[in-house]
């Protein structure tokens, strides 16, 4: 039956069209949320006098290498290659930027980054987190509809590992806006029903700047090939193109993969060993990766929910086959594969990953809504995914908290001063995970933390380690309290069955029985996420390794 047509007189006024303003309106408040979430703590764990150095193992290297660049001065080699220097020199522009407005205060040695240089770097992860949800807005729209943009943009801008790792001066979140860039422009470049250069060029560069941000986030350049496969003209220059700017894109923003071609590659040659054979014993006794990134990685990261809908869009992508999901299974599966295969298993690795899966969640929606099927098709979709952004959301704000909140570290510092506790033995540190007692505990050097303990004139008197487990050294020392952590520490070592670590718990409890635990679980509103399973003896949250920066949980053993 023909669509009614409506008769309109010439002299009636146009019908108002909504602006362009309005038109916004969804992405403002996808904006205002991501950012909202990801300035909530943001101020967690820096610099201050009792410690020089963030609580985030990684952020001080990041930022460490960012004072090292100045691009005003022309100063472009990091001399630290482990990563691209994209991201190094984003925070470098912005760090210097406040340094001359008066705003950013120097370091307290060269290359150790200040409260306010260290809070300069976070606020470009976040601006760049929130900027995230934008390309993935314009992605969801062109590639399955109005309403595919909206639950995109939001998947993300509520998605726990994104909102949390968006608070730190590191890479991964970096990295993650260039990948959701290179998705967009290999969408745009679907629509034309003519091959368009220009869109492939675009979509080269920024695989390529994802490139130079985090070596591994080049793949993104599959799904630019994807587009140029899945359109009817498919030139091969256009192919060259893409490839070409790519390789542009990545040295305009690593020029340091230029100055230093042999750092560079040595460095690429040992992260990639260092995938291969594992990360000491964090990872220890843990299934596969390909099951590890799912059963806990993925589980915390979206939130169990929004893992089970992201696995229906993964699902129904498989069985439609639609050319925009040709295109982001292109860069993900291949990606997966990539990190299921290492022995490293961090959440944030997974962080990639969260674009083509939103994108993939917002193709469950049907659009347009043409008849009543679709419309209840629509409504259940949407009433799935509001629910599993919303158990998102809390858990969001869950670990916005904890990052409000006095870290456990600092609960314990504070006790064992109270006390007026003389010496304080440790397991296996001091490293970041301990207690600040001393301000060069949280050194991004391990080794350089030890032997710092030993070099200041502290109350209490700190025992650095002498190995790992080393239960005669605690005999022989006997200090007057014991400090072990969560992370790095006990519970790695009881999951991997470390016959040292059995044996030195024992004496420690045997000769310690006062236990004072130090904890932060994750909760809002009083509804708990974690709680603090002793199923295994001590105290462990269960969280992935990387999302337990913020509150590991610290026991004090004293006489």
């Amino acid at each position: 039956m023909p669509a009614a047509t409506v008769k309109t007189s010439p002299f009636a006024p146009p019908r108002p069209q909504p602006s362009a303003l309005l038109q916004s309106v969804p992405l403002l408040l996808i904006f205002t949320l991501a950012i909202w979430l990801r300035l909530w703590g943001i101020g967690w764990g820096l610099p201050n006098a009792a410690r020089l150095f963030s609580y985030h193992p990684d952020e001080s290297m990041v930022a460490g290498a960012s004072l090292v660049l100045n691009p005003f001065a022309f100063q472009f080699d990091p001399g630290f290659y482990n990563y691209g220097s994209l991201a190094l020199l984003l925070n470098s522009l912005a760090i210097h930027l406040g340094e001359y407005g008066g705003i950013v205060a120097p370091g307290p040695a060269a290359g150790v980054p200040s409260a306010t240089a260290l809070l300069t770097a976070r606020l470009v992860t976040a601006l760049l987190g929130t900027a995230t949800c934008g390309f993935l807005y314009g992605t969801g729209r062109r590639l399955y509809g109005a309403a595919a943009g909206i639950a995109a943009g939001i998947v993300y801008a509520v998605a726990p590992l994104a909102v949390q790792h968006g608070h730190f001066a590191t890479v991964d979140v970096p990295a993650t806006f260039f990948i959701a860039g290179a998705l967009y422009f290999a969408a745009r470049h679907l629509q034309p029903t003519s091959c368009r250069p220009r869109d492939l060029l675009w979509c080269g560069l920024w695989a390529g700047f994802a490139a130079a941000t985090k070596y591994n986030a080049g793949i993104v350049i599959l799904a630019g090939v994807a587009a140029w496969r899945l359109t009817e003209d498919r030139p091969a220059k256009a192919l060259l193109v893409l490839l070409g700017a790519a390789i542009l894109g990545f040295f305009v923003g690593c020029p340091a993969a230029l100055l230093n071609p042999q750092g560079t590659l040595a460095a690429i040659a040992y992260e990639s060993l260092h995938a291969r054979e594992g990360h000491g014993s964090v990872f220890a006794g843990t299934p596969p990766a390909f099951w590890y990134h799912v059963s806990l990685n993925l589980r915390w990261g979206l939130g169990w929910p929004l893992l089970l809908v992201s696995g229906a869009g993964i699902g129904y992508a498989l069985y439609r086959r639609r050319p925009g999901d040709l295109l982001l299974l292109a860069f993900a599966v291949p990606f997966y594969a990539l990190i299921g295969l290492a022995q490293i298993k961090f959440a944030r690795y997974t962080l990639p990953l969260f674009p083509p899966l939103a994108l993939l969640v917002g193709g469950l929606i049907p659009w347009p809504v043409a008849d009543m099927p679709s419309r209840r098709r629509m409504g259940l979709v949407s009433g799935a995914l509001g629910a599993a952004a919303a158990f998102a959301l809390l858990l969001s704000l869950g670990f916005d908290s904890v990052m409000g909140r006095t870290d456990p570290r600092d609960q314990a510092a504070a006790f064992i001063r109270e006390r007026g506790i003389q010496s304080v033995g440790f397991a296996t540190g001091p490293w970041f995970y301990s207690p600040p007692l001393s301000p060069l505990l949280g050194s991004p050097n391990p080794q350089a933390a030890k032997a710092s303990a030993s070099r200041f004139d502290v109350v209490p008197r700190l025992i650095a380690a002498d190995g790992e487990w080393n239960r005669e050294q605690l005999r022989q020392t006997d200090p007057d309290a014991v400090v072990l952590s969560e992370i790095n520490e006990y519970a790695d070592a009881e999951r991997a069955h470390l016959p040292a670590a059995v044996e030195y718990l024992a004496v420690v409890q045997r000769i310690y029985p006062r236990q004072t635990v130090f904890a932060n679980p994750v909760q809002v509103f009083g509804l708990p996420f974690t709680n603090l399973s002793t199923a295994r003896g001590l105290p462990t949250q269960n969280l992935p390794h990387d999302m337990l920066y913020t509150n590991p949980t610290t026991i004090l053993y004293t006489k």
